[in-house]
């Protein structure tokens, strides 16, 4: 087990090893503190995570992304709203429940296939997770994907 996340070094799931992170860090509390995430702490999850804020209006901003998802959308979309990522991409699929997130408050994960925006079908997995920032709340994301090969 790694003395941060509680996880085995076997488990390979990357939305798994995020949530024991989380619960980690929440401790005693219904959610953890923005401040208290650290991605140097988890830098075998944190290439295929993100950050959101959640604070602004209207929509979501992202405040960071890990380098997975730079590559893939072949820039840094920090600062700007989660709509710049699109609909048809791992990050707009990861997104697409935020909402559902941020009004029940607690952790929730998807997975599914769509069709990206080159016409490859992937499958995806998702975890969004609740943080509470400066009197209102952040997310703690994760995905991945692999492309599916059609006979």
């Amino acid at each position: 087990m790694t003395p941060t996340t509680g996880v085995s070094h076997e488990e390979q799931r990357l939305v798994l090893r995020l949530m024991v992170h989380w619960r980690a860090l929440a401790g005693d509390r219904d959610m953890p503190v923005f401040a208290d995430f650290d991605p140097a702490v988890v830098p075998d999850i944190w290439a295929d995570s993100f950050l959101v804020d959640a604070r602004t209006s209207p929509g979501l901003v992202f405040h960071a992304l890990g380098l997975h998802h730079v590559d893939a959308l072949g820039r840094d979309v920090s600062g700007q709203r989660v709509t710049t990522a699109g609909h048809n991409t791992l990050l707009g699929r990861a997104l697409s429940y935020a909402d559902k997130v941020l009004e029940r408050r607690v952790p929730i994960s998807l997975g599914g296939q769509f069709v990206d925006n080159e016409g490859r079908m992937r499958l995806y997995r998702s975890i969004l997770l609740p943080l509470e920032h400066d009197g209102g709340l952040a997310l703690l994301g994760a995905a991945n994907s692999r492309i599916v090969v059609v006979d």
